[in-house]
């Protein structure tokens, strides 16, 4: 699937992450993006749209003072995966195509001049090299904060008592 190379230099640029900025823990996907912000000296704005067939599921848009990974919104964990995905591109300090295009730039920041974009990564294919980077990267950090994430409360073993008891009763004569 991923070739040796690509493997170890995803696996560094995640090491890198953890060692100068740290993933949060629990993990807070807002957290790691303020983190990020913070050791890029530059804003991230996160900005989500409503998904399109067939379009894009993320981007990143880079401008002159800060950044803007936008993203489709879909279910919860794609959402994040999509946004650590572009973070992944910034981890590698991608390039992109610098080309917004106007129906997606009319979607996104209507007042934005597309000129002002000086980088612009879509997620949407897998074939270049650069996707490849910030799809693994994506999926390494998901794999490292899996057990870190925030659980919900459970509730009170009185409570969950009572539950297991009616729930019980309802299967004897």
């Amino acid at each position: 699937m991923y070739d040796r190379d690509l493997r170890r230099f995803c696996g560094e640029q995640v090491r890198r992450l953890e060692r100068e900025v740290g993933l949060p823990d629990p993990f807070v996907l807002t957290t790691l993006v303020r983190r990020i912000s913070q050791w890029r000296g530059r804003p991230i704005h996160l900005l989500p749209y409503d998904h399109v067939a067939g379009a894009m599921c993320g981007l990143w848009m880079a401008l002159p003072d800060a950044d803007v990974i936008g993203y489709a919104r879909t279910t919860p964990l794609l959402e994040e995966h999509t946004v650590l995905h572009e973070l992944g591109h910034m981890l590698c300090d991608h390039k992109g195509s610098g080309n917004l295009g106007t129906d997606l730039g009319a979607l996104l920041a209507p007042d934005l001049d597309p000129a002002l974009v000086s980088r612009f990564l879509g997620r949407g294919s897998y074939s270049d090299r650069d996707e490849q980077e910030a799809e693994l990267i994506a999926t390494l950090i998901m794999r490292k904060v899996t057990d870190k994430r925030p659980r919900p409360a459970a509730p009170a073993s009185q409570e969950l008592g009572a539950e297991l008891d009616r729930l019980l009763s309802t299967f004897e004569g």
